[in-house]
């Protein structure tokens, strides 16, 4: 059932169509005058439309006033009738002509009423779909917040719960640190060790507002204080007896903790000094100074050998990898001659200072001159430094035992 819009729209359009009615028929009637010639005058049609004025046309124009300034002075009768006569005229030609317009129109003017009509009924059906578009965001929107809120409590617990579950998880693994720790270094495992401390120490930084964890972070604080305590004493005895495995652990470890510089000439002089040590307590008793003194020589092997060996180790190892143990390498070249030096200077303070070898028989001096020969040239030789001293030394002594040899067999022929 058509509302009472559509039926006002339709009966406009009926009347708009009985007006273009009439026109028309207008038009048909006022189609004898065309081109006629007004009477008492000459001019035609065109004529009367050519001579309007530019200001007959505009919207603000006042036909009075204009008439009035364009009177002349001797204006008469006949005059003002002729005016009035073609002015009347022109207002009829001009309402034929906008007329014959919307004529020749008619159908595109109809047709656009047609059109305005079903976008006037498509505009209502739009504004209909948009209230109830709006209606159903509404809802919508009531839902969704309703589900938005009930999800975003269910994030929030579920992040909570995840993160006590990843705190619980790191207090597990750090209260098993201890154990994993100490295990790695009894396998010897010190770059493992090292690595395994420092992460669980990292680990026990985050977690410090845990008093329950205290005492484990106390006891992997001591335990980092005993891995370097290790480290150095590991190190040490790979100074004297060099495996690469365990070498390069051990320095992977120093670079973990930061400590890649170190005095290893004062690690030598300690090495010496441990060994001349334990030489010197027996050195005094003649039925043990040649096993005391090859002891001692072997002992002095394996750390002229380690240091040999430690040193090819950084070459080839800078060759195939990085220059990251570099400081270490340069610690260990340039304690090379003091390496020597030190171990001629313990030498002599034991062989030739005590004068302990000019009361041997003939064959164990001899045969201790000649461990020293060989040990110097070994040492000469891996070191790359010479040991003038020591040999002028040992002549010395060489001469005062065979001067003290003669003199004894002399005096045993008298």
């Amino acid at each position: 059932m058509e509302s009472h819009d559509d039926l006002g729209e339709d009966y406009n359009l009926y009347r708009l169509m009985q007006a273009t009615n009439q026109t028309q028929h207008y038009l048909q009637e006022s189609d004898t005058f065309k081109n006629q010639k007004l009477p008492g005058t000459s001019s035609t049609d065109e004529d009367i439309i050519k001579n309007l004025p530019s200001l007959f046309y505009s919207q603000n124009f006042d036909p009075i006033a204009y008439f009035l300034e364009s009177m002349p002075d001797d204006i008469d009768y006949d005059y003002i009738v002729k005016e009035i006569t073609e002015k009347d005229r022109a207002i009829e030609l001009l309402t034929f002509k906008h007329s014959k317009l919307v004529t020749q129109n008619y159908d595109s003017f109809v047709q656009g009423l047609v059109e305005v009509q079903k976008i006037g009924k498509d505009l209502q059906t739009t504004a209909y779909l948009c209230q109830t578009t709006r209606d159903s965001i509404s809802s919508m929107k009531k839902e969704m917040f309703s589900e938005a809120i009930s999800m975003l409590s269910l994030y929030q617990k579920t992040h909570f719960y995840k993160k006590i579950l990843e705190c619980l998880t790191k207090i597990k693994i750090a209260s098993e640190s201890w154990l994993i720790f100490k295990d790695l270094l009894e396998q010897k495992k010190m770059d493992e060790a090292t690595l395994f401390l420092l992460e669980r120490l990292s680990l026990l930084k985050e977690l410090q507002h845990h008093p329950s964890l205290s005492t484990i972070n106390q006891k992997l604080q001591n335990s980092l204080s005993s891995l370097k305590i290790i480290l150095d004493q590991t190190f040490k005895e790979l100074l004297i007896h060099h495996d690469s495995s365990k070498y390069q652990d051990v320095l992977y470890s120093y670079h973990k903790l930061g400590q890649m510089k170190m005095n290893i000439g004062a690690i030598y002089c300690e090495i010496l000094r441990e060994g001349f040590y334990k030489c010197s307590i027996d050195f005094g008793k003649k039925d043990q100074l040649l096993s005391c003194l090859l002891n001692l020589f072997e002992y002095l092997c394996d750390v002229l050998f380690s240091h040999a060996s430690i040193i090819n180790w950084h070459s080839d190892y800078e060759k195939e990898s990085s220059d990251l143990f570099s400081l270490v390498r340069v610690e260990i070249q340039n304690s090379s001659s003091s390496l020597w030096c030190e171990i001629q200077q313990q030498l002599m303070s034991i062989i030739i200072t005590k004068n302990s070898l000019l009361s041997l028989e003939i064959e164990q001096f001899l045969t201790i001159m000649d461990f020293v020969n060989q040990f110097l040239e070994i040492g000469e030789e891996l070191c790359e430094s010479r040991s003038d001293i020591i040999k002028q030394n040992l002549r010395k002594l060489s001469q005062t035992y065979f001067m003290n040899f003669h003199q004894q067999k002399l005096e045993e022929l008298k």
